[in-house]
């Protein structure tokens, strides 16, 4: 992450794609991320307290892919 944040521009952006675990998951798209090398698949809470340390500037959305159900984190981060 420190290397990332050293080599965006001013006003770059970051756009991150992550499985992600909720409450209340699709029982399928939770057994797929827990099949697809999900050693490091966090919460929410998680994943912005990792982005936090380096960007002050973050969106995030969560959202359910319905064929072959899947749950993403995306985060853009901003400097």
């Amino acid at each position: 992450m420190v290397l990332i944040k050293k080599t965006l521009k001013n006003n770059g952006s970051i756009i991150t794609e992550d499985p992600i675990f909720i409450k209340s998951q699709n029982p399928i798209a939770k057994f797929l991320i827990k099949m697809d090398r999900g050693n490091n698949v966090r919460k929410k809470e998680d994943y912005l307290n990792i982005i936090k340390k380096y960007f002050k500037k973050t969106k995030n959305k969560i959202y359910h892919q319905i064929f072959i159900p899947y749950t993403w984190f995306v985060m853009v981060c901003k400097k």
